[in-house]
């Protein structure tokens, strides 16, 4: 079968060892104010955290504010804005959205 090299209209398609070197992952403690980011997984007290407060585990967020006490404001998927306390935060992995 084979994997191709290029898609139906000539366009190079990448190989995988494209997309692992371009794909970055980082800890919610790391994000960037007003970037969007896939949460690709969270540590067992993150799920905690977020199932104390009865809410389901966000797929998309967006970063909106850092506070002082470096807890962050997130919205999530569901247009819902929760505070992160920053205990938590390097338990949520990311993926930028380019």
């Amino acid at each position: 079968m084979g994997y191709r090299e290029t898609d139906p209209h000539g366009s190079e398609i990448p190989t995988e060892s494209f997309w692992l070197k371009n794909e970055v992952e980082l800890t919610l403690d790391e994000a960037q104010v007003a970037q969007t980011y896939h949460v690709t997984a969270i540590e067992e007290k993150g799920k905690a955290f977020f199932e104390k407060l009865e809410l389901s585990l966000p797929h998309l967020i967006k970063v909106i504010e850092k506070l002082e006490d470096n807890s962050i404001i997130i919205k999530e998927d569901r247009e819902s804005s929760i505070v992160i306390p920053s205990f938590i935060q390097s338990s949520i992995h990311l993926m930028h959205i380019r």
